[in-house]
């Protein structure tokens, strides 16, 4: 018997708006959780994916996860992961450092005990490979009373979501009790036969659209049966604010600071997400509005100007469209291109800022090289990048 939690995409390391307390806050989440764990005495965390929020976090960042994590060995709970696609690296992965120190255990097709716990886990993988890690899973032993697979994918009930969970624990060779699952930043619990499905839901709200209060999963099988209950982590406050402006505001920019005023008490130390909408004509200046949020106290300001998407429409956007935020609205593109791992790579190369543009055709080519090596295919040199090569490498 035994008491877990679950948690995911804790994306540490993510500078939200290019905000550096947007960053701590992502930080002081994941610590929460590990503080809360510590309080009641659980027995382990298992993270399904998503640590970091990128392949090659800054050295402040792993250190300062590494502490965090050291809490947890300091009181004997293990902390048991997954790689997500938002941290995998090419081979070896951080959770391999942090095993290697002694304060993580990377999951795998081989099960951890826990009591009587039989815990799987697998590494975010194309869908074209998860049946090849079906295959190869090893049995639990005898006397094994709950068997608890955790993966990162994007499940086909929720939204932009293609795995089949039910097709693959049908493959399965025994059954999963309970199917713990990352890369959905909201909570949702489901079964699938016997099969309780659930994700935790992130630890922090990675984009303005993930209005929910933040949880995670709290497991219990000390009264013979799983029980999960979900714990609010506390977090930064986001302000909502929706205007509406028409042609016969006289001063919009002054309507738009009057309802902000309205809502003066819940903006201090929160990130405001100010929504216009409407059929004005008039110009705003969204420095002016952004200047005045952060002068009443908010940590970040973001204005979403709704009647500049309005301007190209024949006719007013349409009630269900979702303002995404780039990275979401990027990733979603992504998740409908199904890019192979070798593509995946060069997406991240391309996209990410840390690497100088001068240097990702090189960075690209010896991707691609250490592609064609790991499938069999060895470069007599390093090639160079050509539009034609980078298509058949996608």
């Amino acid at each position: 018997m035994a008491k877990i939690i679950h948690i995911a995409d804790t994306h540490l390391g993510y500078r939200q708006y290019n905000s550096e307390v947007r960053k701590d806050d992502f930080f002081l989440a994941f610590e929460k959780v590990v503080d809360d764990a510590i309080e009641h005495n659980v027995d382990a965390i298992v993270h399904a994916g998503d640590l970091f929020d990128m392949r090659n976090p800054p050295l402040t960042d792993i250190l300062r996860t590494m502490h965090i994590l050291s809490k947890l060995s300091d009181h004997d709970i293990p902390f048991l992961g997954i790689v997500g696609n938002h941290e995998s690296k090419q081979d070896y992965q951080w959770l391999d450092l942090y095993e290697q120190i002694g304060i993580a255990k990377r999951l795998s097709i081989k099960p951890y005990y826990l009591d009587d716990i039989a815990i799987y886990g697998i590494d975010y993988v194309p869908k074209t490979k998860v049946d090849e890690q079906c295959l190869n899973i090893e049995e639990p032993v005898q006397g094994t009373k709950y068997t608890f697979l955790t993966m990162h994918q994007l499940a086909a009930h929720v939204p932009q979501g293609t795995f089949n969970c039910d097709l693959m624990l049908k493959e399965f060779p025994f059954n999963i009790d309970l199917f713990l699952l990352g890369d959905y930043h909201k909570y949702t619990s489901t079964r699938i036969g016997d099969t309780i499905v659930t994700y935790s839901g992130s630890t922090e709200r990675h984009s303005s659209v993930e209005h929910e209060e933040r949880t995670y999963n709290f497991i219990d099988t000390d009264n013979g049966r799983i029980d999960i209950t979900r714990i609010r982590i506390p977090t930064r406050n986001f302000v909502y604010i929706s205007i509406t402006l028409n042609d016969h505001i006289e001063r919009p920019d002054q309507y738009i600071f009057d309802k902000v005023r309205e809502r003066i008490n819940e903006i201090e130390g929160s990130v405001v997400i100010l929504s216009i909408d409407g059929n004005s004509s008039s110009t705003l200046s969204h420095s002016e509005i952004d200047e005045f949020l952060l002068s009443k106290g908010a940590v970040v300001s973001r204005v979403n100007d709704k009647r500049v998407m309005n301007e190209y429409m024949e006719q007013d956007i349409n009630q269900t469209l979702v303002f995404l935020e780039p990275d979401e609205a990027v990733q979603q593109k992504l998740n409908k291109l199904h890019l192979t791992e070798g593509g995946q790579k060069v997406d991240y190369i391309v996209r990410n800022l840390e690497i100088p543009k001068s240097k990702v055709d090189d960075e690209v080519s010896t991707r691609i090289a250490e592609q064609l090596e790991k499938i069999g295919t060895k470069p007599k040199k390093k090639p160079r990048v050509s539009s034609q090569t980078l298509n058949s490498f996608l």
